[in-house]
Protein backbone atom coordinates (compact mmCIF):
# COMPACT_ATOMS: atom_id res chain seq x y z
CA UNK A 1 0.00 0.00 0.00
CA UNK A 2 1.39 3.40 -0.96
CA UNK A 3 1.87 6.24 1.48
CA UNK A 4 -0.74 8.29 -0.42
CA UNK A 5 -3.40 5.61 -0.02
CA UNK A 6 -2.51 5.08 3.66
CA UNK A 7 -2.69 8.83 4.27
CA UNK A 8 -6.01 8.97 2.40
CA UNK A 9 -7.37 6.28 4.74
CA UNK A 10 -6.30 8.21 7.82
CA UNK A 11 -7.98 11.36 6.52
CA UNK A 12 -11.16 9.48 5.62
CA UNK A 13 -11.42 8.12 9.15
CA UNK A 14 -11.25 11.74 10.37
CA UNK A 15 -14.05 12.81 8.01
CA UNK A 16 -11.68 14.54 5.57
CA UNK A 17 -10.79 13.88 1.94
CA UNK A 18 -7.51 14.49 0.14
CA UNK A 19 -6.74 15.64 -3.37
CA UNK A 20 -3.18 14.35 -3.56
CA UNK A 21 -0.39 14.12 -6.05
CA UNK A 22 3.01 12.59 -5.54
CA UNK A 23 5.46 15.51 -5.67
CA UNK A 24 9.11 14.88 -6.50
CA UNK A 25 11.80 16.28 -4.25
CA UNK A 26 14.21 18.62 -6.00
CA UNK A 27 16.98 21.01 -5.13
CA UNK A 28 16.49 24.69 -5.93
CA UNK A 29 19.91 25.91 -7.05
CA UNK A 30 20.86 29.56 -7.61
CA UNK A 31 20.79 30.12 -11.39
CA UNK A 32 24.38 31.44 -11.39
CA UNK A 33 25.78 28.27 -9.74
CA UNK A 34 27.63 25.72 -11.90
CA UNK A 35 25.17 22.97 -10.90
CA UNK A 36 22.31 24.99 -12.41
CA UNK A 37 23.42 23.66 -15.81
CA UNK A 38 22.50 20.12 -14.73
CA UNK A 39 19.22 18.32 -15.49
CA UNK A 40 19.42 16.18 -12.34
CA UNK A 41 21.29 16.44 -9.06
CA UNK A 42 22.50 13.81 -6.60
CA UNK A 43 23.02 14.00 -2.86
CA UNK A 44 26.77 13.76 -3.49
CA UNK A 45 26.54 16.97 -5.55
CA UNK A 46 25.48 18.81 -2.38
CA UNK A 47 28.83 18.18 -0.68
CA UNK A 48 30.54 21.42 0.32
CA UNK A 49 27.38 23.47 -0.24
CA UNK A 50 24.92 25.33 1.98
CA UNK A 51 21.54 23.57 1.99
CA UNK A 52 18.33 24.86 3.54
CA UNK A 53 15.74 22.25 4.46
CA UNK A 54 13.15 21.41 7.08
CA UNK A 55 15.03 19.93 10.04
CA UNK A 56 12.07 19.32 12.36
CA UNK A 57 8.47 18.25 11.95
CA UNK A 58 6.41 15.16 11.44
CA UNK A 59 7.07 14.39 7.77
CA UNK A 60 8.87 11.07 7.33
CA UNK A 61 9.85 12.06 3.80
CA UNK A 62 11.45 15.34 4.89
CA UNK A 63 13.29 13.56 7.68
CA UNK A 64 14.55 10.91 5.21
CA UNK A 65 15.91 13.66 2.92
CA UNK A 66 17.65 15.35 5.87
CA UNK A 67 19.16 12.03 6.99
CA UNK A 68 20.52 11.35 3.48
CA UNK A 69 22.02 14.84 3.26
CA UNK A 70 23.74 14.35 6.63
CA UNK A 71 24.92 10.84 5.75
CA UNK A 72 25.97 11.19 2.09
CA UNK A 73 27.12 14.80 1.77
CA UNK A 74 30.55 15.85 2.95
CA UNK A 75 31.10 19.25 4.54
CA UNK A 76 27.53 20.38 3.92
CA UNK A 77 26.18 23.32 5.91
CA UNK A 78 22.54 22.67 6.81
CA UNK A 79 20.19 25.55 7.56
CA UNK A 80 16.74 25.13 9.04
CA UNK A 81 13.69 26.16 7.04
CA UNK A 82 10.24 26.71 8.52
CA UNK A 83 7.79 23.83 8.12
CA UNK A 84 5.79 25.88 5.60
CA UNK A 85 7.82 27.58 2.89
CA UNK A 86 6.91 31.01 1.57
CA UNK A 87 8.66 33.45 -0.75
CA UNK A 88 10.75 34.73 2.17
CA UNK A 89 12.46 31.32 2.45
CA UNK A 90 13.47 31.51 -1.21
CA UNK A 91 14.62 35.13 -0.75
CA UNK A 92 16.80 34.21 2.25
CA UNK A 93 18.35 31.37 0.27
CA UNK A 94 19.06 33.73 -2.60
CA UNK A 95 20.72 36.23 -0.24
CA UNK A 96 22.88 33.56 1.41
CA UNK A 97 23.64 31.52 -1.73
CA UNK A 98 22.05 28.46 -0.15
CA UNK A 99 20.47 25.61 -2.06
CA UNK A 100 16.92 24.76 -1.00
CA UNK A 101 15.30 21.34 -0.73
CA UNK A 102 12.14 21.95 -2.71
CA UNK A 103 9.45 20.24 -4.75
CA UNK A 104 9.02 19.99 -8.51
CA UNK A 105 5.64 21.71 -8.28
CA UNK A 106 7.38 24.84 -6.88
CA UNK A 107 9.81 25.13 -9.82
CA UNK A 108 8.53 28.54 -10.93
CA UNK A 109 8.23 30.19 -7.51
CA UNK A 110 11.44 32.24 -7.69
CA UNK A 111 13.25 33.47 -10.80
CA UNK A 112 16.71 33.31 -9.17
CA UNK A 113 16.56 29.51 -8.79
CA UNK A 114 16.57 26.53 -11.08
CA UNK A 115 14.70 23.59 -9.54
CA UNK A 116 16.53 20.36 -10.34
CA UNK A 117 15.12 16.85 -9.66
CA UNK A 118 17.07 14.55 -7.36
CA UNK A 119 18.45 11.49 -9.12
CA UNK A 120 17.28 9.33 -6.21
CA UNK A 121 13.61 9.99 -7.04
CA UNK A 122 12.14 10.66 -3.57
CA UNK A 123 8.55 11.88 -3.49
CA UNK A 124 6.07 13.21 -0.95
CA UNK A 125 2.26 13.32 -0.99
CA UNK A 126 1.18 16.84 -1.74
CA UNK A 127 -2.20 18.39 -2.17
CA UNK A 128 -5.34 19.80 -0.66
CA UNK A 129 -7.21 18.40 2.33
CA UNK A 130 -10.90 19.23 2.41
CA UNK A 131 -14.10 18.23 4.20
CA UNK A 132 -15.59 14.88 3.29
CA UNK A 133 -18.77 16.70 2.24
CA UNK A 134 -17.46 19.93 0.69
CA UNK A 135 -19.61 22.93 -0.16
CA UNK A 136 -20.68 23.54 -3.76
CA UNK A 137 -18.05 26.29 -4.11
CA UNK A 138 -15.36 23.96 -2.77
CA UNK A 139 -16.40 21.29 -5.29
CA UNK A 140 -16.09 23.81 -8.15
CA UNK A 141 -12.65 24.83 -6.91
CA UNK A 142 -11.52 21.19 -6.62
CA UNK A 143 -12.80 20.47 -10.14
CA UNK A 144 -10.65 23.29 -11.51
CA UNK A 145 -7.61 21.98 -9.63
CA UNK A 146 -8.22 18.43 -10.92
CA UNK A 147 -8.38 19.72 -14.51
CA UNK A 148 -5.07 21.54 -14.08
CA UNK A 149 -3.40 18.48 -12.50
CA UNK A 150 -4.65 16.15 -15.21
CA UNK A 151 -3.43 18.27 -18.14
Amino acid sequence: MSYCSTFSGILASAGLSPLLISASFCIAVPINHLLAKRDTISFEDLSGEKVTTITTGDSKQNQDILKKIKTICKDVEIYDAPFFYDINVFNKCEESGSFLVSLECWKDVHPAFKTIPLTSGETIPYGIIYEKEPTEDAIKFLDVIKKVINK
